[in-house]
């Protein structure tokens, strides 16, 4: 049963933000699976990758996301300014 959660977890990060299951892995052992924490990761992802799938993050890139504040997120990305979003 375990084993079916976590693959369920996995999946659901990977339909979020278009993370490589490796990527999901390690974002939810960072997130201690916290579905919150993971789902604002994931929506960070979604805004810098719109067009990417299957992508490949290190674990220092998602610290980076997760350590950072929505509202510092959101206004890089709204003055377009990915390269600070990230």
């Amino acid at each position: 049963m375990q084993y079916a959660k976590a693959r369920s977890l996995i999946k659901w990060v990977m339909e979020e933000s278009g993370v490589a299951e490796s990527s999901a892995r390690v974002l939810l052992d960072h997130t201690a699976g916290n579905m919150e924490t993971s789902l604002n990761i994931c929506r960070k992802i979604k805004a810098l990758f719109t067009e990417s799938t299957n992508i490949d993050l290190s674990l220092r890139a998602l610290k980076s996301l997760a350590d950072e504040t929505i509202s510092d997120f959101v206004d890089a990305t709204m003055s377009l300014d990915k390269h600070r979003a990230f």
